[in-house]
């Protein structure tokens, strides 16, 4: 039998039947675009809500800038400690 607490399922007593049933575990594949956006919409609506005043340290003017930043900034401080 399946233990449902909330939007948490206890995977070791679920069937993977029961599993991909639950709202909580979409596949990209298979959701319509439509229940997408609204999640994603949702999703940041969370994140802006728990910080609203979020600064980004990382200097950047588009996505792959952003991305090259962080790999870069990360290399740099696993060698520092």
């Amino acid at each position: 039998m399946a233990e449902w607490a909330g939007d948490a399922v206890n995977v070791h007593r679920v069937s993977y039947a029961q599993l991909i049933r639950h709202p909580a575990v979409r596949s990209p594949l298979t959701e319509r675009p439509a229940l997408r956006a609204r999640r994603v919409g949702q999703i940041i609506e969370r994140l802006q809500a728990r910080y609203p005043d979020v600064q980004l340290p990382l200097t950047h003017q588009d996505p792959y800038q952003l991305l090259v930043a962080t790999i870069l900034f990360r290399a740099v401080h696993r060698r520092r400690g």
